[in-house]
């Protein structure tokens, strides 16, 4: 009885602590994604205040990042403007559980506030 409860023990320490590495691979892909993101934004703010060129700018920082350039748009003229980045990054360690995600997203936007919708 005693080595069952201890093996019961045993795979219920193993489980938490995968579940608890799962867990906190999830929360640093989400804050990778965020940060590539803010970043990507800010820089391409820069570029299109500039040079009128943003999305290129984002897609390299976003790529310096580590993650993927997933949508940049411009709303606004050369003095108003707010630049959209979204940017994702593949979840580590992968789980192969039917529904969960594979990967994480995260949007940013960055220019004055005035030319928000």
């Amino acid at each position: 009885m005693g080595t069952i409860l201890i093996a019961a023990l045993m795979l219920l320490v193993v489980l938490g602590t995968l579940a608890g590495v799962w867990v906190l691979g999830w929360w640093r892909a989400h804050a990778r994604a965020a940060d590539a993101a803010d970043l990507a934004a800010i820089a391409g703010g820069e570029a299109y205040a500039a040079t009128g060129e943003a999305c290129s700018r984002a897609r390299h920082t976003v790529a310096r990042n580590g993650a993927e350039l997933v949508s940049c748009s411009v709303a606004g003229d050369a003095t108003s403007f707010v630049v959209t980045v979204t940017a994702e990054t593949r979840l580590w360690p992968p789980v192969h559980l039917p529904g969960a995600p594979r990967s994480v997203r995260a949007t940013a936007l960055a220019g004055s506030s005035n030319a928000l919708p």
